[in-house]
């Protein structure tokens, strides 16, 4: 016998409808989400004690469906909740998607008994929000279900809500009322010049790809899992900041992105629509990992004069071969040839360094070097030179990227205080300035920008950064003319408080009237400055922004920012079932929670139980944060969708005169009281047409995944009738 389903792969929750011969409608839904669990020798015992259901991969173990939350719960902040789906769509940033979503399905459906069983799944509308289209998710689905033997359909979720909860108009033909069924509304960035931190140095949004990584307002490093560009014209908010110039608006967004804020003793996030003069904003520092006890070292592999064997020497990276590093990146490079090795260049006056450099070599690699006056593009270099293929190897592979960028290879988190202060001096030594009272970095790799930037700050000090477009110079005594072709940069610390040692501050300055503000300073954990100027300016053009992993945030020098969010909220309008237009955007219900997450500190498993739980719109608690939080951040949501659903409706408004019947459902409109909440948001809210009512779905959690059920019934109707239709004309 045919199986006929309906299946919702929602990002929060997996459904399955199927109709029983009695006419029943059974329901099946298990969370979509699962946790990865350590590995033991009596783990496998221990899942199956608990009838947890899970799935093994090679030697990892991971834990399914509800029973993941409860994993969670039970160790907060230690077991990491993973989803395959994000934003409405297959998770780009989780390699175990496939393999988990093709477990829930085969469990819940099973192998289609035959060639005529239907499943219709739904998608998400085209967005309004720059969330990842659905095409690659749709056909990843309707892969996995057509495998198990199905004719698969696919239409929209707010499709699916109209056709499982039939809302309707009331229109007058020919003087009459007529009720129309199925008809209602259901309902479940970037300028491109800015330049944000990644690994790959500071570039422009513009040119992020999937897979970079992006420095996180937590101060971690964290990937890229999606570009987005969409087409923008309207005005746009440009923004200047104290301690970062290159006489342009470096930061300039759109559609009221939001930033990270120090505002009323605290970090938030605040559109940039409300972003005002004087606010405090900042990047954050990457602090030492205190935690955890790292052992950094370089392992030299040397070979044996008039031999073929190879000797391999470990290097403890101590604080004086930090320097070393230092030195080598400021201004040092491989020598090729025969006499293979690093070398070192300094003033022909810096003698001091270059026995520095000398003695390091000696001492911690033991190796002899050389120093010498030589000419050098048209002046007098003083360099070290240390001939050593062992050494040359491992700077060659370690301390470039695949560009040819000087790169420094750990992270600094590693670095304890004293290895940064000694990796610093061999910085600025090597290519920075102290002529002028500041502590000045110049270099047109802003791997190294960045690199001396967050040092400063993991040392207390916060430093400006600028830049100035490639220039050409002349070289001395000579008509050679050298060509610039990339962007210089540099780091200046230097104001007069915060080269003042903390006795001299506490002694000498008056806050109250002193003439030396600081213009950059340290906020917690965050460099921070003061917005300095904000135009409004028209605009049209390419506008970008970027999906990253846990943090969903980016940053840039000096300025922290938000990315577009998670799971959507889909709203379609029908007409006699058909459907008319349909939109969606990443304010879902997994915006909120990470929203509230971030206001209030709590574990997103956490918000996500109260949430379920105990949040009720007709009796809220103000005095539980959480609770107040949610409350705040559904109210932004409803506003949010019912506008940029307006603004869609414009095209088609002549069409529809009649009161229209509102249907809402899915998880996020679960909350008691929601459709009260929903009526009072909209009461304050100009729209292009009228509300008859604001009605929850019948069964608001099961309203999609019915939809689809009604549809696959209807589609393997029509094969039936067309089977039907072959079979008649071929006995004719």
């Amino acid at each position: 016998m045919s199986k006929i389903l309906g299946v919702d792969l929602g990002t929060m929750f997996f459904q399955t409808a199927e109709e029983s011969s009695g006419g029943n409608v059974s329901i099946k839904t298990m969370r979509n989400a699962f946790v990865e669990i350590a590995a033991t020798d009596d783990i496998e015992d221990i899942l199956k004690q608990n009838s947890w259901q899970y799935v093994k991969d090679g030697k990892h173990y991971y834990v399914l469906g509800e029973d993941s939350l409860r994993v969670a719960n039970m160790f907060p902040g230690k077991v990491e909740l993973r989803r395959p789906l994000q934003d409405g769509v297959l998770n780009k940033g989780e390699e175990k998607k496939m393999l988990v979503l093709s477990e829930m399905i085969k469990n819940a459906i099973g192998k289609a008994p035959d060639k005529t069983s239907v499943v219709c799944t739904c998608v998400s509308s085209p967005s309004v929000d720059d969330s990842p289209d659905s095409a690659f998710h749709k056909a990843r689905i309707s892969g996995m279900l057509q495998q198990l033997g199905y004719n698969v359909k696919v239409i929209e979720e707010g499709h699916a809500v109209v056709l499982g909860e039939r809302p309707s108009i009331t229109e007058i033909v020919d003087g009459k009322e007529v009720e129309r069924p199925y008809s209602g509304i259901g309902i479940s960035c970037l300028l491109p010049h800015v330049k944000i931190y990644t690994k790959r140095g500071i570039i422009p949004i513009s040119k992020v790809v999937t897979g970079d990584l992006v420095l996180t307002h937590q101060g971690r490093w964290r990937a890229v899992t999606n570009v987005i560009v969409k087409d923008f014209e309207g005005i746009s908010t440009n923004v200047q900041l104290q301690g970062y110039s290159d006489n342009t608006n470096e930061y300039g967004f759109v559609d009221n992105h939001e930033l990270y804020v120090y505002r009323n003793g605290r970090w938030q996030w605040i559109g940039c629509e409300s972003l005002e003069e004087k606010d405090i904003v900042g990047e954050p520092i990457v602090l030492e990992d205190v935690e955890n006890d790292y052992d950094l070292g370089m392992s030299i592999c040397e070979r044996i004069t008039c031999s073929s064997t190879y000797t391999k020497k470990r290097i403890e990276v101590s604080s004086d071969v930090h320097r070393l590093l230092g030195y080598f990146l400021g201004d040092g490079n491989i020598t090729r040839g025969n006499n293979d090795g690093i070398c070192f260049n300094f003033g022909p006056e810096e003698i001091f360094y270059a026995n520095d450099v000398q003695e390091i070599l000696k001492k911690n690699f033991g190796k002899e070097s050389t120093c010498e006056l030589i000419q050098w593009e048209g002046s007098s270099k003083l360099r070290v030179s240390c001939y050593s293929k062992g050494l040359g190897n491992y700077f060659r592979n370690h301390f470039y990227d695949s560009n040819g960028e000087k790169i420094f290879p750990w992270c600094l988190s590693k670095l304890r205080k004293t290895h940064c202060l000694n990796l610093l001096i061999g910085l600025i030594r090597s290519d920075g300035d102290l002529s002028c009272g500041d502590i000045t970095f110049g270099n047109t790799s802003t791997n190294l920008i960045i690199l001396v930037k967050q040092i400063l700050a993991r040392l207390g000090y916060c430093a400006s950064v600028s830049w100035r477009s490639p220039r050409s110079h002349k070289l001395n005594n000579s008509d050679r003319i050298i060509c610039g072709k990339k962007n210089d940069w540099s780091v200046t610390a230097g104001s007069r408080l915060s080269l003042l040692s903390l006795q001299s501050l506490i002694e000498t300055v008056d806050c109250s009237s002193s003439m030396f503000p600081e213009k950059m300073f340290i906020n917690g954990n965050f460099a921070s400055t003061i917005v300095q100027k904000i135009e409004y300016k028209e605009y049209e053009g390419p506008v970008y922004d970027i999906q990253v992993d846990e943090d969903h945030s980016f940053s840039g020098p000096y300025l922290t920012i938000h990315n577009c969010g998670a799971g959507r909220t889909n709203c379609v309008l029908a007409y006699k079932g058909m459907q008319v237009l349909g939109m969606s955007c990443a304010r879902g219900g997994d915006w909120i929670d990470q929203k509230v997450s971030e206001a209030t500190g709590a574990p997103i498993s956490q918000v996500t139980k109260k949430k379920e739980v105990e949040l009720d719109f007709g009796n809220l608690k103000d005095d539980d944060d959480i609770i107040f939080a949610l409350n705040a951040y559904y109210t932004s949501m409803i506003e949010f969708v019912f506008s940029k659903f307006s603004s869609h409706f414009q095209k088609v408004k002549s069409q529809f005169e009649a009161p229209l019947e509102v249907v809402v459902a899915g998880g996020t409109s679960m909350p008691k009281g929601f459709c009260d909440k929903v009526s009072e948001v909209i009461s304050s809210l100009e729209l292009p047409f009228v509300i008859k009512s604001v009605r929850h779905a019948k069964d608001p959690r099961n309203a999609v995944v019915k939809g689809c059920l009604t549809y696959a019934a209807s589609a393997y109707r029509k094969m039936q009738q067309s089977k039907d239709d072959t079979v008649a004309k071929s006995m004719e």
